[in-house]
Formats: C-alpha cells, sequence, structure tokens
C-alpha cells in the first residue's frame, strides 16, 4: 500500500478532471492506499467536492505565490508519490517536483499547444500537427487558432513553454489516449515515460429494459 497525495488545480467539481478525481479517490481508499489532496484554487461549490465521498482524506490549500508552505504541509504528511494533475501555477509544479516523486496525467495538450486547443480555424477547421514552439505565435493569427488578444496569447504561450519544460521531470506521465500519448512522445517525453490509461466511463447507468426496436434510418450519432 502506499501514501498518494492528489495535486489538483481545483476542489471542487468543474469538468472531467474533477469528476475523474472524485470517482478516482475511493477507488485508491478501497485498495488501501493512504490519500492527501493538494488543491490550489477553490470556486463555487454548485457541483460538491472531489473529495465528497471520502471524508477524512487531509487537504492543503497551495498558492503560486509561496508553494513552500504546502510542501512543507505534504513533508510532514509524507507521500510516496504526488500525483499531479496540470496546476494552474508552474511554481506550484515545480516545488512539488523538486521534494517528492511525482506522476502526471495530462488532461489536455499539457506542454503541448499555446492554446490548449491544437487547431487551426483558416482556411479550414483542421488539426495542428505542429511541434509547439515560437512559430505558434505567428500561426495563431495567420491560421486563426483563437487567441486574439495578443497579452493573453503570449501569457498562454509562455505557461505552455513552462509546463513543456517540466515534463521530462516526471517518473511517468499518463495520458487518456493514444493520440495524447504520441503527442507528448513527439514533444520530447520518453516512450518508456508515457504510459496511456484510458479514461473510465464515471457517469455510466444501467436502464431498466432494452429500447424499443426502431426502423433502420442510417443516421448515427457519434
Amino acid at each position: 500500500h502506499m501514501r498518494i497525495a492528489i495535486a489538483t488545480p481545483n476542489r471542487h467539481v468543474l469538468g472531467g478532471a474533477e469528476q475523474y478525481l472524485r470517482a478516482l479517490l475511493p477507488e485508491l481508499l478501497a485498495q488501501g492506499h493512504a490519500l492527501a489532496v493538494l488543491f490550489e484554487a477553490t470556486s463555487e461549490p454548485a457541483a460538491g467536492l472531489i473529495d465528497d465521498a471520502t471524508p477524512g482524506v487531509p487537504t492543503c490549500q497551495a498558492s503560486g505565490d509561496s508553494p513552500a508552505e504546502a510542501v512543507r504541509w505534504l513533508r510532514t504528511w509524507g507521500p510516496d508519490i504526488v500525483y499531479c494533475h496540470g496546476c494552474h501555477s508552474p511554481r506550484v509544479e515545480e516545488a512539488l517536483l523538486g521534494a517528492f516523486p511525482c506522476a502526471l496525467f495530462a488532461h489536455g495538450y499539457y506542454g503541448t499547444c499555446a492554446t490548449g486547443e491544437k487547431s487551426h480555424r483558416w482556411p479550414s477547421s483542421c488539426t495542428c500537427a505542429r511541434r509547439m514552439g515560437l512559430a505558434c505565435l505567428v500561426l495563431n493569427y495567420a491560421r486563426g487558432c483563437g487567441l486574439r488578444d495578443p497579452r493573453v496569447r503570449v501569457g498562454r504561450y509562455l505557461l505552455q513553454q513552462a509546463r513543456g519544460r517540466l515534463l521530462g521531470r516526471y517518473r511517468a506521465v499518463i495520458a487518456g489516449s493514444l493520440h495524447m500519448r504520441a503527442e507528448l512522445e513527439r514533444h520530447g517525453c520518453p516512450p518508456a515515460q508515457v504510459h496511456a490509461v484510458p479514461l473510465p466511463n464515471t457517469a455510466l447507468t444501467t436502464g431498466g429494459s432494452a429500447p424499443e426496436p426502431r426502423a433502420f434510418t442510417a443516421r448515427v450519432l457519434f
């Protein structure tokens, strides 16, 4: 059994990453692991907390301005590994990497795209196949990648660039698809370091009865 610290940007459930963690925490506890949660931000608790189903799990809030305090708290708790899910602040991430063995789940285009969308909109919508670099600052406008405000564009680029520099320091990087694994490898992650682990469907429910037969329409919903 291990002592696993979960590091996440948000404690409140805002999207898929938090849904994943809310489903994961009870499963890890059921397997006998000890857990702690380190988070950066709180927001409106409309959708609940990632640790709703795991009362008693210790939590600590980390600040991008002074991550050392959270690191000291985590040292006292004594994790065997920190399971990171993409910090808002690279300073928090760097502090964790400097103090503990860490693994990362790259929920999006982490360190591999300045806009996070990995797509162009001109002359037509298509997936971007480039490796992130300085040309992205120009192509964002030339190909319509999505960021119009130059301050936001530069800030987002520098953030992803900082994340990209940290990728190689993780003991393991986990991707939710083969596409994301290939993208991370293309941006410098050693193949032996990157693992594709498909996300579980945490909202799947079973109907009480089979649907009524319907006539064939040749329509497909994806």
